[in-house]
């Protein structure tokens, strides 16, 4: 994840984001392939690789390493297009994969996806990267998914995107594991008190010990789902 720490991607992604600056289209265009580029490096550490011996300029054999697994690059029409050049750019052997999705409107704020064309070869064994640069319900990226299964089933995914839309239904109760948290810490010091008062320490003592545990990884993971206002 590329939010987790600042790189050259967060300067990519402020511009992209930047309503000034989305105007200009081939700057949108070239950082979703610069993001892509940056992605499939990133991707190929996790690849098998091998030993190839080369003959170098100078008549000595040397001992370089090159990927040990079949790729194919998929996307989904038509956004998907420059962030997926930035992948072939890098994984010159790949396969292409694309599919055509769209929102069939029945009213405002409902919507089916419908796969309407596929054109990929197969991937029966083989590592697939699919690549959707806007991820928002994932409805179109599952059903894009279940039409590349029709070519076989892949040994290796990897799922790229460049912006991804963060669900707030599991935050809306955060408040409730703060409560379950305050909950179980009381519990937890009542189990302290009464193991002094009836002198059974050692099992009220362990007793308590697991409550306050619990009652504070419960409370510290509320801290952490709760909403954070935007700036």
């Amino acid at each position: 994840n590329f939010a987790d720490s600042p790189s050259l991607v967060s300067q990519y992604l402020a511009e992209m984001r930047n309503r000034n600056l989305q105007t200009d289209r081939m700057r949108f265009r070239r950082n979703l392939e610069r993001v892509g580029e940056i992605m499939a490096y990133e991707i190929s550490k996790t690849l098998k690789y091998k030993n190839a011996p080369v003959s170098t300029p100078l008549g000595v054999e040397a001992i370089c390493q090159e990927i040990d697994q079949e790729l194919v690059l998929a996307t989904i029409f038509r956004a998907g297009v420059p962030f997926h050049q930035g992948f072939l750019r890098y994984f010159d052997n790949a396969g292409n994969a694309f599919v055509s999705a769209y929102r069939k409107y029945k009213e405002k704020e409902n919507f089916d996806i419908c796969i309407e064309y596929l054109a990929s070869p197969s991937i029966e064994g083989k590592t697939l990267v699919l690549a959707d640069p806007m991820l928002a319900t994932g409805a179109s990226m599952e059903l894009s998914y279940r039409a590349l299964l029709t070519k076989g089933t892949p040994a290796h995914i990897h799922v790229a995107s460049v912006i991804a839309s963060v669900s707030s239904r599991s935050h809306s109760y955060w408040w409730m594991y703060l409560i379950n948290g305050i909950l179980l810490l009381l519990i937890g010091f009542f189990f302290l008190e009464a193991g002094w008062a009836q002198d059974m320490m050692m099992v009220s003592f362990l007793s308590a010990l697991a409550f306050i545990y619990w009652g504070f990884t419960i409370a510290m993971t509320s801290y952490d789902m709760k909403p954070r206002s935007r700036e």
